[in-house]
């Protein structure tokens, strides 16, 4: 149990900081453009991929490296199985996810969409009592919650697709991405145990971040330009700093 809340904290403190900052971010972005339903949907699709680059660089590399840094910081009693930390980052990067749609849905005025998809994460709460009542092991307690995220999750793009069909294909290419890339951390989990060598753990973690990296930076191109000018800007930024 102290382990579970110990990686629990690390990828649920991440991924509700960003979710909190993108949500602050891209509500203006999304509301002014509203009346263009053209520009509306340039910007989900901007929107989209930086949550799906903070989605790859952050949480789903924790999927490998979540269990050997919980040792590192807590120590070596903290021993996780790699599976636990690996679904526990999936259910992060759902509520990322989840936190783009629910902009989205409170820009339209699609108040009540947030609530709808909420529900579902029951799902995943049932599931994990009913888990620890078999005597199954924490792991399977992820797995529940991990799931019912995942399930709000679709159920919230399903919403976003169909409140405004311009950004469904946005919608659609973030759910695939966020499939796939759970799928590839999964499988990573189960084929070494990330604990065994640092090595490997940062191997797989690259391994699981840059795919949805190349996804973001080509979903959008005001990204890869912004991106390109930070070369350029960051000796500005510093020196206004200091």
């Amino acid at each position: 149990l102290a382990g579970y809340v110990s990686v629990a904290a690390i990828t649920g403190g991440i991924s509700l900081f960003f979710a909190k900052v993108t949500g602050n971010l891209f509500f203006p972005l999304l509301s002014e453009a509203r009346g263009d339903m053209a520009h509306f949907a340039e910007r989900s699709r901007h929107t989209g991929a930086i949550a799906l680059l903070l989605m790859s660089a952050t949480v789903f590399p924790l999927a490998l490296l979540g269990a050997p840094v919980v040792m590192l910081l807590f120590g070596p009693e903290y021993q996780v199985p790699a599976l636990l930390a690996t679904f526990l980052a999936i259910q992060a990067a759902a509520m990322m996810l989840r936190s783009w749609c629910a902009t989205i849905s409170l820009s339209l005025g699609g108040t009540g969409d947030i609530l709808n998809a909420s529900l579902l994460r029951i799902i995943g709460l049932g599931g994990a009592i009913y888990a620890l009542s078999s005597g199954e092991g924490i792991v399977w307690v992820a797995v529940c919650m991990s799931a019912g995220d995942a399930a709000a999750t679709f159920f919230a793009l399903f919403q976003v697709s169909r409140r405004a069909p311009a950004v469904a294909p946005t919608a659609l290419l973030l759910g695939v991405s966020f499939v796939l890339l759970s799928l590839l951390v999964i499988g990573l989990a189960l084929l070494f145990d990330p604990t065994d060598n640092w090595l490997f753990a940062i191997i797989g973690a690259v391994a699981a971040a840059l795919p949805g990296l190349i996804a973001a930076l080509v979903l959008s191109r005001e990204l890869r330009d912004r991106i390109k000018m930070l070369p350029a800007r960051l000796p500005g930024l510093l020196h206004r700093k200091g």
